[in-house]
């Protein structure tokens, strides 16, 4: 497999643009904003690249600033070199 060429900053961006495409998608999923993304630690190095390849990227309602809420969150899965996306 060839070597990915991303920085860590783009591996990032890649994995939330993956992620938010494949959350778009979901049925009955709505008004969900990302808030962070983070490398998968559980998931083996890659030799493809020095940076993560494997994201866990977080999902979670918008609301107004008065609205408390807590949970709803959706995690989702994403492998940046076999371009694989998941719920988490």
């Amino acid at each position: 497999m060839p070597r990915l060429r991303f920085s860590r900053e783009e591996a990032e961006a890649e994995a939330r643009r993956l992620a938010t495409e494949f959350v778009s998608c979901l049925p009955g999923v709505e008004r969900l904003q990302c808030r962070s993304a983070m490398p998968d630690g559980l998931e083996p190095k890659s030799s493809a690249s020095k940076h993560p390849v494997a994201w866990i990227v977080v999902f979670a309602p918008c609301q107004s600033h008065e609205v408390v809420m807590d949970g709803g969150e959706l995690f989702v899965k994403v492998n940046i070199e076999t371009k694989a996306v998941s719920s988490a």
